[in-house]
């Protein structure tokens, strides 16, 4: 064997070489970034069912708030007309 034939194998197996390497790595990589963006999608369902979480209890709080406010007119109503008994009752009695 010559120094020529030597160096065409060295040549051809270091490309094999190289290739398997960059074979190796490339499917390495994929399955890195395919774990990464399943661990993102699942951060993102996280956090979607926690803002409709957020959105059902505020919905929930408006509903009561309105309640309240209802009920405080109801009571301002209805001091108003015990205001206006009490008047009527102070004048009849003087």
């Amino acid at each position: 064997m010559d120094a020529t034939t030597i160096g065409i194998i060295c040549t051809i197996s270091g490309a094999i070489i190289g290739y398997l390497g960059y074979k190796r790595t490339f499917i390495k990589d994929v399955k890195e970034e395919s774990n990464s963006q399943t661990k993102l999608e699942m951060q993102l369902n996280y956090i979607s069912r926690g803002v409709d979480d957020i959105k059902l209890d505020m919905k929930m709080q408006d509903k009561k708030i309105n309640d309240v406010i209802e009920r405080v007119a109801k009571v301002e109503e209805s001091t108003k007309s015990a205001h206006h008994r009490l008047d009527n009752f102070e004048k009849e009695t003087m």
